[in-house]
């Protein structure tokens, strides 16, 4: 699941529109406003980077999974009988393509909704025996805090220091020792119902386009084969949009990033059309 929360950067120094606040006597400051700047303007930070594993993970499903339906059916075939049996073949492309769209879009929305909730009631759960444990046997706590600090590379001084601020926050240190002790990511901010429902929107829009010949020249003089090849250059542009797409969130080559979705999606849509071949 990405990661939803802030992320603690230092203070930004500058003058006027830096966002810091100053008083006599009284150290700098950041306010939250400047903080949501730096994050989204240093860090690229969106509501799109948010869910870019819901995006990615969703759209490469859906090209990859329509695109089985259209090479299997070309592999098998079943598109070359010329004729009322061709334009027959290329309605049942068009019926599974759509009908394997929507059911696999539900499912993939519904299960990525159910495991983000079940890992955030996970998160709960445990993090509730973390705040007991501070509660009820702070020594423990407060040694293991050290050990871990002192595995992090702080002398044994510091991290009893460390130790004694986490100490005084029963909240922050419940959350820190989550992170560190149990390797747990932050599930406090996840959103099972939003990150279902983009990785359903994200399966459709994608998983869409390699069908998008067919729907275009559904019922004219076009031949299987032309279709085909258009629906595998549709493809492979789909393919390419997301690798950019994701490229441009994580500020990676764009070139690699592209070029890394299309070698995941040319992998699965080889072994569906072998497999269309072998059982034709």
């Amino acid at each position: 699941m990405t990661d939803k929360r802030t992320a603690r950067t230092p203070p930004l120094v500058g003058g006027s529109g830096s966002g810091l606040t100053s008083d006599a006597g009284h150290n700098q400051g950041m306010t939250t406003e400047a903080m949501a700047r730096h994050i989204a303007h240093e860090h690229g930070r969106s509501p799109f980077s948010d869910n870019l594993k819901e995006i990615v993970y969703g759209g490469l499903d859906g090209i990859i999974t329509t695109f089985a339906v259209v090479s299997g059916f070309s592999g098998a075939a079943l598109l070359g009988a010329g004729g009322n049996g061709e334009a027959y073949a290329i309605t049942l492309v068009l019926l599974f393509g759509l009908a394997n769209l929507l059911a696999d879009g539900v499912s993939m929305g519904l299960g990525d909704f159910l495991s983000t909730r079940s890992e955030q009631a996970r998160w709960n759960r445990e993090r509730a025996v973390e705040i007991h444990e501070i509660a009820h046997n702070p020594d423990q706590e407060y040694e293991e805090t050290v050990h871990l600090l002192e595995e992090q590379g702080l002398s044994a001084d510091d991290a009893r220091t460390v130790a004694d601020v986490y100490r005084r926050y029963p909240g922050l240190w419940a959350d820190w020792m989550m992170e560190h002790e149990l390797q747990m990511e932050d599930m406090s901010t996840a959103t099972p119902a939003k990150d279902g429902f983009v990785t359903f929107t994200s399966f459709l829009v994608f998983g869409v386009i390699p069908l998008l010949p067919y729907l275009a020249f559904w019922g004219r003089d076009i031949s299987s084969d032309a279709l085909f090849a258009l629906a595998s250059s549709a493809t492979v542009i789909a393919l390419l949009a997301l690798g950019l797409a994701r490229s441009i969130v994580t500020r990676e080559n764009h070139w690699r990033a592209m070029l890394e979705v299309l070698g995941v999606g040319v992998i699965a849509a080889s072994i569906a059309f072998g497999v269309g071949v072998l059982l034709g």
